[in-house]
């Protein structure tokens, strides 16, 4: 399994983090979840490590079950060219620092009361799901359908996003 890259330097005020696979996002959120219990996490943004983590497994239950939103969005067209040009640069866009959900998004809002525990739990479950070899083929909230593989390449880069707002004893 290859192994989580952690660049020390800064973007922002945020941790580099590189997930190239569902293994290694599992295991960075293992590491995470186990540094927090320490009391050796930091956060560098908005949120604990509990609800980022929970989030970034909401994101994938949507991506099984379905959106029961939709956000406002450019006009089609716009959106469309993009895809077209860059389906990642597209991605990117979605997934940058201070990006704030619409009030149609809240299911995404992670409880202040959540426990780690209970957010580990959720995110392990969505994974056993990928796993089990369920397949995530809702549409998107943004735009069209996405594959499976290509909803496994959003997952991991909104989690690197999230992740990189935790900062471990030693990082940032």
């Amino acid at each position: 399994m290859q192994r989580v890259t952690v660049e020390t330097g800064r973007v922002g005020k945020r941790r580099v983090v590189r997930l190239p696979k569902l293994d290694d996002l599992t295991a960075e959120v293992e590491r995470i979840t186990l540094a927090a219990a320490a009391g050796k996490v930091r956060s560098l943004g908005n949120w604990s490590p509990a609800q980022a983590i929970w989030h970034i497994g909401k994101l994938i239950e949507l991506s099984f079950d379905g959106f029961p939103f939709r956000y406002r969005r450019s006009p089609k067209w716009a959106i469309r060219a993009i895809r077209l040009l860059s389906w990642r640069w597209l991605i990117a866009l979605a997934f940058r620092p201070g990006f704030r959900n619409p009030p149609e998004a809240a299911i995404l809002e992670p409880e202040a009361s959540l426990t780690l525990d209970a957010a580990t739990a959720y995110f392990r479950q969505q994974i056993a799901r990928i796993r089990g070899g369920e397949r995530m083929t809702q549409e998107c909230s943004i735009d069209g359908p996405y594959s499976h593989e290509q909803w496994v390449y959003i997952h991991l880069r909104h989690a690197e996003l999230h992740l990189s707002f935790l900062a471990l004893d030693g990082t940032v």
